[in-house]
């Protein structure tokens, strides 16, 4: 595919080296979700792979840009999004990665002139602040479910701490900036969580003013 460093493996070359090492290998695609970010719509497609019955699932997640009307990839978002959360799945367990996480088939998607004439940097940064969003929010999940499990509990990991350390008055003073200038509310979990308010001023800097 023209475009693409070389180096950089497809997912089905990936699927086959992990299915020639893990012959019981299951993979599971998770329901996906519509999100709306700077005014474009996205499919937020989820996989999750399991080695052997024994494993821990790994999960690889992408967001799917939905195309203009017309376009030679339109109604192919669903297929394109869980194809690409499968191959970053396989590259987290280490298949075909010498290049980067991202496969060819996944670089390819996201060219120019398959994601049609709008710019495609907004759109990849905006894509990367909600998935800092996400992981933030499954790792509130995940720490909420512990806790509830196990009475008495508390938060003392010194790795939690550090992530869920409020933004500095800097950050937070230009997050309120950004809410101003584009006539938004707010998020009260952006002044209180560092990496929320990194996010969102990553989001909103990709938001038009008025």
């Amino acid at each position: 595919m023209s475009g693409i460093p070389a180096g950089y493996v497809t997912v089905n070359e990936r699927l086959k080296a992990a299915l020639e090492r893990f012959p019981d290998l299951r993979v599971v695609e998770h329901p996906y979700l519509v999100q709306e970010i700077a005014g474009t719509t996205y499919l937020w497609c989820s996989v999750s792979v399991y080695p052997t019955p024994e494993h821990q699932p790994t999960t690889g997640s992408v967001l799917e840009p939905i195309r203009p009307d017309r376009h030679p990839l339109k109604h192919s978002e669903l297929m394109t999004g869980y194809t690409s959360g499968l191959g970053r799945a396989l590259g987290y367990l280490g298949f075909g990665i010498e290049a980067g996480i991202a496969t060819s088939d996944e670089i390819h998607a996201r060219q120019p002139a398959q994601l049609g004439e709008r710019a495609v940097r907004p759109a990849q940064k905006a894509a990367q602040a909600a998935e800092r969003m996400g992981a933030v929010q499954r790792d509130r999940e995940n720490t909420e479910a512990l806790l509830e499990a196990f009475e008495g509990a508390s938060i003392v990991e010194p790795a939690l701490t550090t992530r869920r350390k409020g933004p500095t008055e800097k950050m937070a003073g230009f997050y309120r900036k950004l809410c101003a200038e584009r006539g938004l509310d707010e998020d009260p979990a952006a002044l209180e969580d560092f990496d929320v308010c990194k996010a969102e001023i990553d989001r909103l800097k990709e938001v038009p003013r008025p």
